[in-house]
């Protein structure tokens, strides 16, 4: 009558088969003696050369892609198509230096773009504060109307009421906290 060991080989998991666990049962140990580790390839482990090596010279890393390590291995990525730049292509095939970069959308601003199309400055601006002007010649639908005013709810925006809805009567909402429930208010807004 033979026994199981009590822990797999390879990590503290209770041994189910020949003193392995479920996700080691068909794992093998490194033919090098006195290695502990789990094959790879070639009943060796990594370390004992079991996954190919770099085909850069004199370099002992593990081959990942093209058969060179992450260090040696050749560039994928498109370079600046301006004389003398080293710098990865963004857009147009140039980098952000040389006009492959997004400007801010904000109207004047020259910064690069990072955050949802605005450069940092101004996108924290349009997180803290409203618009600091409406235009008065756009008009909002009905529905859209009722998108923006469900949207904020929660923010102080004075700018809201002076909106143009072409004077007619528009069904608001607004958030009820106890309840969680939508209350239609009728409200009115005068043209600007």
């Amino acid at each position: 009558m033979t026994t199981t060991p009590l822990a797999c080989e390879f990590c503290p998991q209770p041994a189910l088969v020949g003193g392995k666990c479920y996700q080691h049962r068909y794992r093998q140990r490194c033919k090098v003696l006195h290695c502990t580790n789990q094959t790879y390839a070639r009943n060796l482990c990594v370390q004992h050369g079991g996954k190919t090596q770099c085909r850069f010279d004199g370099c002992q890393g593990n081959a990942r892609r093209f058969g060179f390590c992450c260090k040696h291995s050749p560039t994928t990525r498109k370079l600046c198509c301006e004389d003398g730049c080293d710098s990865i292509a963004h857009a147009r095939g140039r980098c952000a230096r040389h006009g492959g970069g997004r400007t801010c959308l904000w109207e004047g601003c020259a910064m690069y773009a990072r955050c949802e199309g605005f450069c940092q400055r101004h996108f924290r601006s349009i997180q803290v504060a409203a618009p600091q002007s409406v235009d008065p010649d756009v008009k909002f639908s009905k529905d859209e109307l009722d998108m923006l005013s469900f949207f904020m709810k929660d923010s102080d925006a004075p700018w809201i009421e002076d909106i143009a809805v072409d004077k007619q009567l528009v069904p608001m909402y607004s958030w009820h906290d106890d309840v969680n429930a939508v209350i239609e208010l009728d409200v009115v807004l005068a043209d600007l």
